[in-house]
């Protein structure tokens, strides 16, 4: 029988117990970086920069907003499990992909539009900053964004018997994305997320799914580091029925593009997919191999530009 949260409420004070402990652990790690603190002017005040280098951390979404004018066009693609052996050449020889991109309206409002090969799924969704880390004489600790993705998919369906009214299609997720530059060379980020989806094949799945995502980078060298990705379902048809999403990979930056390849078990690019129905195991070798190109383009110049 699955176990499922019947108190809201319970639900809220979870999250706000791991947000205030990750706010606690962000303000007395950053200052045992003596170093990098000092580096920081005490008398005005200083936004931090470089939590993360991506739009994406893994598959997740980062705090990482366009600038105002900015465009991110990102190819993402993810091969079938290395246990699928030699004949197809351990998951090479079948793959999914995802075309996206990312535009910033403003230095805190951007958006975003992508299409998926899994399910034909087309999404968009919007980003929006509500805080910035930053030192000085107003300091704090955290950076605050909200992530909202409407997914739907435009697969056929051919059997009669089943509804497939657009309602049915779509995944709507919503995130508040809280990560914290902890010194000059470590960044980490909770993901708070609920999904809300009207399944078409199962009568019996729950339509809300919460799950909490950690992410986090470690800057090895000026363009390489180490990525991370995990996402907790809480107990629920989705916890019962699926995994938890597990990914690592490495991160290179070159000038104008980020390349990251990385290892999971999860074979969606889209948050209702990756998050709540990853059905890999990493202890089976259900593990995919994964690469993300990101590139932007200056889309509107700068004002300082234009005087110039």
């Amino acid at each position: 029988m699955a176990c499922r949260i019947t108190n809201p409420l319970q639900m809220n004070q979870k999250f706000i117990i791991v947000l205030l402990l990750f706010s606690l652990s962000a303000s007395f790690l950053s200052a045992q970086d003596s170093t990098w603190i000092k580096s920081q002017d005490k008398r005005s005040d200083n936004f931090i920069s470089g939590t993360f280098n991506s739009n994406r951390i893994v598959n997740g979404q980062s705090t990482l907003n366009p600038t105002k004018g900015s465009l991110f066009f990102m190819i993402s693609h993810q091969f079938g499990s290395i246990n699928e052996g030699g004949y197809n050449f351990f998951g090479l020889d079948r793959s999914t992909i995802r075309l996206g991109f990312e535009y910033g309206i403003n230095d805190y409002l951007g958006v975003g539009i992508g299409r998926s090969s899994m399910n034909k799924t087309f999404d968009g969704f919007l980003k929006f900053k509500l805080l910035n880390q930053k030192t000085g004489a107003h300091h704090t600790p955290i950076s605050l964004t909200f992530y909202s993705n409407f997914a739907v998919t435009s697969l056929k369906w051919t059997d009669p018997d089943i509804n497939y009214s657009f309602k049915n299609r779509v995944a709507i997720v919503s995130q508040l994305l809280i990560s914290s530059k902890l010194n000059s060379t470590f960044s980490l980020q909770l993901s708070p997320t609920y999904i809300r989806q009207n399944p078409i094949l199962s009568t019996t799945e729950d339509k809300n799914t919460f799950a909490l995502g950690l992410s986090g980078r470690k800057k090895l060298s000026k363009m390489g580091s180490l990525i991370f990705e995990y996402f907790y379902l809480f107990p629920g048809y989705a916890a019962d029925h699926f995994e938890n999403s597990l990914s690592v990979g490495f991160n290179i930056e070159t000038l104008g593009h980020i390349f990251q390849v990385f290892l999971t078990n999860s074979q969606g690019l889209y948050e209702n997919s990756f998050i709540a129905h990853t059905n890999g195991k990493w202890l089976n070798g259900d593990i995919h191999i994964g690469f993300n190109i990101v590139r932007e383009f200056q889309v509107r110049k700068m004002k300082s530009y234009k005087k110039k």
